[in-house]
């Protein structure tokens, strides 16, 4: 039965993953959710091949599926920042996979008993505390974006949030039972609850990949990084350069816009449509409406 759900698990994350990388209007976030797919897709294969294949083959593949279970913290990391923000690959960003690539070098150098403990270790830990770093940029994002946007519902991330804090919860649960397991002999079924587990987690991250549309569509680098340094320093606004004439004029402006046009009419109105039809900042307006 466990083979049969990795089996499964397997083929659905290669079709999600093909699904993302095809999308209409492809973002950054989007290559890196399907390359994690992949990761994940290739990290189950060598799951399912240590268990089916001799024990000498076996043990090999064992070792390889620890080794790429520690970037799926680093992408879910990088797949969380990309989403809330605006951005393009950089070479750096790469630095996040050297512990990965040290792992695979050391599977040739160290023990097997040694490797398979501090991997298992290194991976835990990582993953921790990327989930950490991704929950903090979401609840940053949950700030920001109430000040962007009239409607919130498909720009909030609230599944992805909801998603990272069951992963934490299953390491935590996985970590316990590993515990147990190593000290009394207790009859559970965990392959099978494992692998249904892993089944519905890549359901609900390429499903919701698929359908996650860009968040900052329209708005440039700069203007996030506005908006980002705005809610840092909340209710200062000496940077930005309005004068209190130029503010008054604005204001004017604006209140003819909603008057006439009715803007707010339209349930996905951003701050990004109203700073263009006004030909202004995003953050003028966020000012003048504070």
């Amino acid at each position: 039965m466990f083979e049969i759900i990795l089996f499964i698990t397997i083929f659905l994350s290669l079709f999600l993953s093909a699904l993302v990388i095809t999308k209409k209007n492809r973002t950054i976030a989007d290559t890196y959710l399907s390359i994690w797919l992949i990761f994940l897709a290739t990290q189950l294969f060598f799951v399912y091949a240590s268990m089916t294949l001799d024990p000498s083959s076996a043990l090999y593949f064992k070792y390889l599926g620890y080794c790429f279970s520690i970037p799926h913290g680093a992408f879910l990391y990088l797949y969380t920042k990309s989403l809330t923000n605006e951005s393009v690959f950089k070479s750096k960003q790469l630095i996040h996979f050297v512990p990965f690539l040290i792992s695979l070098f050391g599977l040739f150098i160290i023990p097997s008993k040694t490797m398979d403990i501090s991997t298992r270790i290194f991976s835990l830990i990582s993953v921790s505390i990327y989930i950490f770093l991704s929950l903090q940029i979401i609840t940053k994002h949950q700030s920001i974006i109430k000040d962007s946007f009239s409607t919130i519902d498909k720009v909030n991330l609230d599944w992805l949030k909801h998603l990272i804090c069951g992963i934490l919860l299953f390491c935590i649960c996985g970590l316990i039972f590993g515990v147990l397991f190593s000290l009394i002999d207790i009859q559970i079924p965990f392959n099978e609850i494992f692998s249904l587990l892993i089944l519905i987690f890549i359901s609900i991250l390429g499903f919701k990949g698929i359908r996650q549309t860009p968040i900052f569509s329209g708005i440039t680098p700069s203007d996030i990084n506005s908006l980002q340094k705005r809610e840092d320093n909340e209710g200062l606004y000496t940077n930005y350069g309005l004068k209190k004439a130029d503010a008054r004029e604005l204001a004017s402006r604006l209140k003819t816009y909603m008057e006439n046009e009715e803007p707010y009419k339209n349930m996905e109105l951003t701050l990004n449509d109203i700073s263009v039809a006004l030909n202004t900042y995003p953050h003028y307006i966020t000012q003048i409406l504070n």
